[in-house]
């Protein structure tokens, strides 16, 4: 629900573009933060946000500590 309202504010202004800091240091593998998303979320994540701007959307990479794995790659790309 409360994704639903962030989003619906976001778009009450009709914004020219949605500029994103993607905090991928959310993942359950990154010891840095005490989320637990794992790269299927970034990806549902991208397809909402897909569905409301469009091509309307400059993301920049902000967090995400937890590279030896291949997690934070997979996270990034999915988004």
């Amino acid at each position: 629900m409360k994704q639903r309202l962030g989003l619906a504010q976001s778009l009450i202004h009709n914004p020219d573009i949605l500029i994103l800091a993607a905090g991928f240091d959310a993942l359950a593998i990154d010891s840095s933060s005490k989320l637990a998303l794992e790269s299927e979320n970034y990806q549902q994540i991208g397809k909402i946000l897909r569905n409301a701007f469009g091509d309307r959307i400059a993301i920049g990479l902000e967090g995400g500590y937890a590279w030896e794995d291949g997690m934070l790659s997979d996270a990034v790309v999915h988004l």
